[in-house]
């Protein structure tokens, strides 16, 4: 049984963000966590849905710690899992889960070089930083899905296909259309934050930008 943070956020595997912790019974259960060397499962909660796939998160930083208790951290995915039960005995939820990993298929390096160009493309667009590591490691997929302009639906889905390959084709026919809406839209201006950090390139919804598809 593992501690649940519902979160309206997805988080996949090795990918690395910041949380702030203010709301009391996350408070107590970030600092069980600590004091336990435990992960916990953040599940995304969306139009009122719990969802039944996750990823579990480890406290890798405690950048900030304020006098009430208020804490800013820096989590990283660690794997996915099946919720297959909730228990509400504690102030916070808890689940018991089951694990799962990829089925095992060869990674297609030619589909995974074009998507990795997509992204990068998408990166220049952005005025982001880029980082050529993320593309030779075995889940690539999920750590372009940081900066993908993936809205949390389409990030769900991604987190719950079970082959990289399955994932690369997903990012690639989302990046074409993406980079072709932008290409084709001044409001690109508008879609980019100012400070320019991939990890802050919105979710963007491609039919408010007009045209087919």
């Amino acid at each position: 049984m593992i501690p649940l943070f519902p979160l309206n956020m997805v988080l996949c595997p090795g990918e690395i963000t910041a949380l702030h912790i203010f709301e009391e019974r996350y408070k107590e259960m970030i600092m069980t966590c600590l004091e336990e060397d435990r992960y916990f499962g953040i599940i995304l909660i969306h139009n009122s849905e719990l969802k039944q796939i996750g990823c579990t998160a480890q406290v890798i930083e405690i950048v900030k710690k304020y006098p009430d208790g208020r804490m800013d951290i820096l989590i990283q995915g660690v794997q996915r899992f099946h919720l297959l039960s909730i228990d509400r005995k504690k102030s916070y939820l808890r689940g018991m889960v089951d694990y799962f990993s990829d089925e095992h298929h060869d990674v297609d390096l030619i589909l995974r070089t074009r998507v990795a160009v997509f992204h990068l493309h998408l990166l220049e667009m952005a005025q982001a930083p880029e980082s050529d590591k993320i593309y030779e490691k075995p889940n690539s997929s999920f750590l372009m899905a940081h900066s993908a302009g993936l809205d949390l639906e389409d990030k769900q889905k991604l987190l719950e296909l079970i082959t990289e390959n399955d994932r690369l084709r997903f990012l690639e026919k989302h990046l074409i259309l993406l980079i072709d809406k932008i290409t084709h839209y001044e409001e690109v201006k508008k879609l980019i934050r100012a400070n320019g950090h991939a990890k802050h390139f919105p979710p963007i919804d491609l039919d408010k930008l007009g045209g087919e598809g």
